[in-house]
């Protein structure tokens, strides 16, 4: 089913696959590759290539190496992101520490201990 009345606001296109979907009337094409997510079986040429792809990319230690290095610089980026928006919230935060700390521990999920240290280091 396509619904071009949904817009998720961010400029992008965004597909959607269920392989659990019924596979009657669609593209053969997409039947087998929507087959292939079901059960992970290749049933044509395409999705051999998909696991021939996979495999080759699972034992090559170099992408190995480099997949690991993303995440890591991936997890960096995350962590900077949520201590710039921990400070920017503080930084908005009126009223005393107490209460900064408390709302703190409500928007960041943070113990109330540890929303009291943070709203200390960035107050």
């Amino acid at each position: 089913m396509e619904d071009l009345d949904v817009s998720l606001g961010d400029g992008t296109t965004k597909i959607f696959l269920n392989p659990c979907a019924d596979l009657d009337g669609l593209r053969p094409e997409l039947a087998n590759f929507l087959q292939f997510l079901r059960n992970g079986r290749p049933v044509d040429e395409f999705t051999e290539r998909l696991v021939e792809e996979v495999e080759t990319v699972k034992n090559n230690k170099w992408l190995e190496f480099e997949y690991k290095s993303f995440y890591a610089k991936q997890q960096d980026v995350y962590e900077e992101g949520k201590e710039e928006g921990i400070i920017q919230t503080v930084k908005r935060l009126k009223g005393t520490l107490e209460t900064a700390a408390q709302e703190l521990a409500a928007q960041c999920g943070m113990s109330p201990e540890e929303a009291l240290e943070t709203a200390r280091k960035y107050w």
